[in-house]
């Protein structure tokens, strides 16, 4: 069964990338110590929960291993409550944990194995609101944590608007959504200076912060893709394994599209509702000729992969997904004021026009198996229902939306299965074809 990470099927190239880390400790580091010193200089109790959380997230107390660099502290967490349920309370946490559980097969907890701090610990002040004195002073503090720590590895997955004061820190900036370092004369490697004679070198991989895909663009599933990408990355930096391919930049190029600065957050349920309509358009219009064109039934799995993969079936049934559980939250904290008549017709036209094609102009290809069990149950998620045309009424319709937004997901595990098996078969035939052309090659004896 295909991996489910951060509410969405995992692609399976990603998937791929996950291997165990060596979670071997350096020798003993102080930044533990540093951090919980900045919280007593900004009158924090040393024994308080608000620092022993903040400690017990930057450690562990030794040298080397990941960092990850956020922003700034909310101002709601639960401290008293300990750290797992800050983690638990807090989606940008909670979705690190899963991430690096997931890419690490398992080997990473970042409660234990992975140092986590705030550009402006201790701050969740807006920045417009805190003097330059605690600004400067925080940003020394979060120097001297990154030298003392000497990680192997830095993700920057925080960034703050403006550019007085960081000194050194803006090294540990993200540089925005879908770029990388190593280019536009960023480099991958650099060197962060504290005082004249102390420096460290340490290797970044650019992030972004985990709440922009988890809470500001809750419903696009590319960019929950993208963090599982750049964990994969951090790990396999700190492996030593890492190697770029074509298909990440790819994904790199469409989520930085996508966060561009006139690009609007979605809101309310009624948004989700009309980008749950659209996806469903789309993702009719991608199974339509996977299921109708009869060419692919005996076609190379190289053809039948590269077809299934152009499709993008996968990320529209993850965001169709994604905004019935996003429709779902709403629904939860009191949006009943408008009604779901739009996604009902929708859905139904969605299971109807799948039906046709299934009954009338089916190819009888493997992918035509999972379409043939989705669309009952999709249809099963609508109660007292009645024929509609797309875009009609459905008053008298029930969207049950958490089976339906499981519905979608489970098709899209399955459609990541099938292409992995794909692919895998794409890549031995390719070698057999090698294979037989080098067996054909004969080196003639060379004179002397």
């Amino acid at each position: 069964m295909a991996v489910v990470c951060l509410d969405i099927a995992v692609d399976h190239r990603i998937e791929r990338l996950f291997k165990p880390v060596n979670r071997s400790g350096g020798d003993r580091s102080r930044h533990v110590e540093l951090i919980a010193a900045r919280g007593v200089e900004l009158g924090k109790n040393p024994h308080g929960p608000e620092v022993r959380v903040t400690k017990e997230l930057a450690g562990p107390p030794t040298k080397g291993g990941i960092a990850i660099v956020l922003q700034q502290p909310r101002d709601s967490h639960p401290f008293d409550e300990g750290l797992d349920a800050v983690i638990k309370d807090c989606r940008s946490l909670a979705a690190l944990a899963d991430v690096f559980k997931t890419v690490s097969d398992g080997t990473l907890d970042i409660r234990t194995d992975v140092t986590i701090v705030d550009l402006l610990s201790y701050l969740p002040n807006e920045v417009k609101d805190l003097d330059g004195n605690t600004l400067t002073e925080a940003f020394r503090t979060m120097t001297r944590i990154i030298c003392e720590k000497e990680p192997e590895v830095m993700l920057c997955a925080g960034r703050l608007d403006f550019n007085e004061r960081k000194g050194e820190a803006v090294k540990f900036e993200s540089i925005g959504v879908g770029k990388q370092f190593g280019k536009d004369r960023r480099p991958a490697t650099v060197r962060v200076h504290q005082g004249a004679h102390q420096s460290v070198s340490v290797r970044r991989v650019n992030g972004f912060h985990p709440s922009y895909a988890v809470n500001r663009r809750s419903d696009i599933s590319v960019l929950r893709q993208l963090q599982l990408l750049i964990a994969a990355e951090t790990c396999g930096v700190l492996r030593g394994d890492w190697k770029n391919q074509r298909w990440m930049d790819e994904l790199r190029q469409n989520c930085q599209a996508i966060s561009g600065p006139k690009k609007k957050v979605r809101r309310p349920l009624f948004n989700y509702q009309e980008s749950y309509c659209r996806i469903l358009d789309e993702l009719k219009s991608a199974i339509r000729p996977l299921i109708t064109d009869r060419s692919l039934r005996n076609a190379p799995a190289g053809m039948v992969y590269d077809k299934l993969l152009e499709s993008n079936v996968t990320r529209y049934c993850n965001d169709a997904s994604l905004a019935l559980r996003e429709m779902a939250k709403c629904k939860d904290n009191g949006s009943d004021g408008y009604s779901l008549t739009g996604a009902i017709a929708w859905t139904q036209w969605f299971a109807e026009a799948c039906q046709v094609d299934i009954d009338h102009e089916a190819n009888e290809t493997e992918f035509l198996a999972y379409v043939k069990d989705m669309v009952p149950t999709i249809r099963g998620c609508i109660l007292y229902k009645r024929s509609l045309r797309r875009g009609g009424r459905g008053d008298n319709g029930v969207l049950n939306l958490e089976a339906a937004c499981e519905t979608f997901l489970d098709f899209a595990k399955n459609v990541e299965l099938l292409l992995g098996e794909l692919l895998l078969k794409k890549e031995a035939n390719e070698w057999d074809e090698l294979a037989g052309m080098l067996s054909n090659v004969s080196l003639g004896r060379v004179a002397a």
